[in-house]
């Protein structure tokens, strides 16, 4: 009994000394894990300091980065909320230029010459930010208004620091241009994604100006330029989507009240704009005028009962002031028959050159295409062309027409130009004839060539 007590006592103890030995074991392995962990931890530190450096600095010319920047400058308001900022938006005039006559190593050294500089301009509380590859920026904050005067001494500033001398780079003398943008914080926006946006939209304008130079931000600009680039979008969409269509309008001889042609007008529904007289003017403005013609050309639903009714008339479409070319002529004779005569119809810009347009009517004459001039009495128009070129046809606008009931000197003056225009064997079109009044004031001036409602009631 003894002797097996003892049996017991000895395994439990030897049991108890294998249990302290796993323990210390256990216990070694946990400190050595853990040793590894704090070792790990350091490396770790170590590169999340190095990658914070390498986000802070960029790494070529050592300013704040692309990266940071943003940060950077909502700490520097963090500290006073209460005052203004200036955002300076730079960007080097030229810069393709160096690095195209003397190579990317060298467009390097110059953008690391450029920041050295820009780190010197002389104003307190002001971060030196590179944006991307020739884009820099200086924010400044800590003022209790901003004027001209203030942007002012910071373009001086900039300028007596960064372009007063050219960079030397391997005893080649490169001078040194920008344009800013400045936008302010406090006043034009407190979101810095937007004071950003303003400053880069200033620095554009200021490269407008013809560069070298400095604009500052308006809002107003802002907002006009963006209905600009809205409406071109909507010109854009309209095109690809070909989202319009073609009204054929009869034109009518006064007289015998026979129809001699037919205008494919061109109809868009768009809020964007008014109608499709601002679409035309716009899509010109905008150097988007082939584009529109070509898609309307190709759009064009000419059926054979349309054709049959267009048979020995006259088809005017709508053209931008541009010579024509063979390939619009074979995508209009795919739509039309050969028995339609085709008069392409120009609205008239005011910068048109007179040569420009007499090449046009060359051009038109050696494809059997006629010219017919839209829009004569308006604003915008160059009437000098119709007086120069001969074309076909013009078409009088509605506002010529309001002029002529002003006064009776007016319409006598009116009457003179149209019977010069018809010694020219030129046809005029009165546009707009809508009830009984237009009509008497076309027979009155002398227009024999009329269109509008008032033969469609």
């Amino acid at each position: 009994m003894e002797q097996e007590l003892k049996k017991i006592i000895n395994e439990k103890s030897s049991r108890r000394n294998e249990d302290i030995n796993e323990i210390h074991k256990l216990n070694n392995e946990l400190i050595n894990t853990r040793r590894l962990l704090q070792k790990a931890n350091m490396k770790l530190n170590d590169k999340n300091k190095i990658l914070e450096g390498r986000l802070v600095k960029d790494a070529l010319t050592g300013l704040i980065s692309r990266y940071q920047y943003w940060t950077e400058i909502e700490k520097l308001i963090e500290k006073d909320k209460n005052k203004k900022g200036v955002f300076v938006f730079i960007d080097l005039d030229g810069f393709k230029n160096i690095n195209d006559t003397y190579g990317h190593s060298t467009g390097d050294i110059f953008l690391k010459k450029f920041a050295e500089r820009l780190k010197n301009v002389g104003i307190d509380n002001s971060l030196k930010i590179r944006i991307a590859g020739d884009e820099f920026a200086l924010y400044i904050h800590g003022y209790d208004k901003v004027d001209t005067k203030t942007t002012d001494n910071i373009w001086n500033k900039i300028k007596s620091t960064i372009t007063k001398y050219p960079i030397s780079i391997n005893g080649v003398e490169i001078p040194v241009s920008i344009s800013c943008g400045m936008a302010v914080y406090g006043v034009d926006t407190e979101d810095i994604n937007k004071l950003i946006e303003y400053g880069d939209y200033a620095m554009y304008q200021a490269k407008n100006r013809g560069k070298g130079t400095y604009n500052i931000f308006n809002l107003e600009k802002y907002k006009d330029n963006q209905k600009i680039e809205n409406r071109k979008e909507e010109l854009v969409r309209i095109i690809e989507n070909k989202d319009f269509s073609h009204e054929f309008q009869p034109i009518y001889n006064i007289n015998s009240r026979e129809i001699i042609g037919y205008s494919a007008k061109l109809r868009v529904k768009s809020k964007l704009f008014l109608n499709t007289e601002d679409l035309i003017s716009f899509a010109y403005e905008v150097g988007m005028y082939r584009q529109l013609d070509r898609a309307s050309i190709n759009n064009l639903k000419i059926n054979q009962k349309i054709c049959s009714n267009f048979e020995g008339n006259y088809l005017f479409l709508t053209h931008g002031p541009y010579p024509i070319s063979k390939e619009f002529i074979s995508e209009i004779s795919l739509n039309c028959s050969e028995n339609i005569k085709i008069i392409f119809e120009m609205w008239m810009p005011v910068n048109l050159e007179i040569d420009q347009m007499t090449k046009i009517k060359k051009k038109a004459n050696e494809r059997g295409i006629g010219i017919s001039l839209a829009n004569i009495g308006r604003k915008n128009s160059n009437d000098l062309l119709m007086l120069s070129c001969q074309p076909s046809f013009v078409r009088l606008n509605r506002e010529i027409l309001n002029k002529s009931r002003k006064n009776k000197e007016t319409s006598e003056s009116i009457k003179r130009i149209l019977n010069y225009i018809k010694t020219q064997d030129t046809s005029v079109i009165g546009d707009f004839v809508e009830d009984e009044e237009d009509f008497k004031l076309m027979k009155e001036l002398g227009i024999e060539l009329v269109q509008g409602f008032y033969f469609e009631k």
